[in-house]
C-alpha cells in the first residue's frame, strides 16, 4: 500500500459530512507525503448541520503505515470551533455545561 494526502483527505471528507454537510477543504497544505506517512492541514468554513453556526475550523491529520496497514491516524482540530459547531451557543454553552 502507498500512502497518498489524497486518501487522508478522502477519509476525513467521510467523517466530515457528519458535522458539515457538502463543506469543502480549502488551502490544502501537504507538509509531509511519503510512502508511509503523510501530515496535512486543511480548513472549511461551512454552516454545521448540529448548531446551525457558521464555523470556520482548521485540520492537521496525521496518518502513517506500515506493512501496508494504518497504524496511525492523528488529526487535530480547532475545539472552540468544534464547540462552535455543536452548540448554538458555541464555547460558552460548554462552559455553562449546556448539552446539545
Amino acid at each position: 500500500m502507498v500512502l497518498r494526502s489524497e486518501d487522508v483527505i478522502g477519509f476525513l471528507r467521510f467523517l466530515h459530512r457528519k458535522v458539515y454537510p457538502g463543506a469543502v477543504f480549502e488551502n490544502v497544505s501537504i507538509h509531509i507525503e511519503t510512502p508511509n506517512q503523510a501530515l496535512d492541514e486543511y480548513h472549511l468554513t461551512a454552516k454545521s448541520e448540529i448548531s446551525g453556526n457558521t464555523v470556520h475550523q482548521q485540520f492537521l491529520g496525521h496518518l502513517m503505515v506500515e506493512n501496508g496497514k494504518i497504524n496511525l491516524l492523528r488529526e487535530l482540530i480547532d475545539v472552540v470551533a468544534a464547540a462552535e459547531a455543536m452548540f448554538p451557543g458555541g464555547l460558552g454553552d460548554v462552559l455553562r455545561g449546556e448539552s446539545a
